[in-house]
Formats: structure tokens, sequence, C-alpha cells
């Protein structure tokens, strides 16, 4: 592997907090305000960047439109990575965002309290 890091996404509801502050901003705005006029801060602002939309990368386990078992597998990824690495590791969070982002709320709340009371189907210590 090498020792290049790659960018964590950040979870929708991160994106979905920056969209709603860059949008009280753009509304508290005067209208004689020089960032209306400023070519610079305008295309600043519509850079993709910082978009709210972004999809987990192509991964080749899963040719398949369906998204249930590729849910399941990075939620079991993040706990493997957290087991062997530690749960501070900065690469971690790549596959905590993708299941957050992929994964229904409730399926992640039975996971975890499946994983609490010891009778979840996954190993983590492969």
């Amino acid at each position: 592997m090498s020792d290049e890091s790659v960018a964590v996404p950040e979870t929708l509801g991160t994106r979905l907090e920056h969209l709603k502050k860059k949008y009280r901003e753009y509304k508290t705005r005067q209208p004689d305000a020089p960032e209306w006029f400023s070519r610079e801060y305008n295309e600043k602002q519509r850079g993709t960047e910082d978009g709210i939309l972004w999809a987990a990368p192509n991964d080749v386990r899963y040719p398949q439109c369906k998204a249930t078992r590729h849910c399941f597998d990075y939620y079991v990824d993040y706990h493997r990575c957290i087991a062997l690495l530690d749960i501070k590791h900065e690469s971690c969070n790549f596959f905590r965002n993708v299941y957050m982002d992929l994964c229904p709320s409730e399926w992640v709340k039975l996971w975890d309290e499946q994983i609490k009371q010891g009778i979840f189907p996954g190993k983590f210590n492969r």
C-alpha cells in the first residue's frame, strides 16, 4: 500500500450542515455587498469540492446496483478497521462515512445493538 492518504469524505449530515451555513450566509448578505460582484468569490462558492453530492467509489465486489450487501460489508469493514488499527485512525472514517450514507439508520441501530448483545452475524477478526 502507498503512504498517500486519500481524503476522507464527510457524511451526508455534515455536508448538509455546511450547505445550511452557506445558505444562511447568502440570505444575510447585504444588497450592496462586494461579494455579489466578485468573480473569484462566486466561482469559489460554485465549486464542487464542497458539494452536497458524493458517491461511494466504485467497488468491484458489487457489480449490481443493490446496496444492501454493499452497506453491510462497509459496516463490517469499519468495525474490522477499528479493531485492527484504532477508533481514532483517520482511514477508518472512510468506511464509516460510506456505510452512514448507504445504510438506513434503523439497520445501523439494530447492528449496534446486536454487537452489544454479542449476536452480530459478522466477524471482525479476519
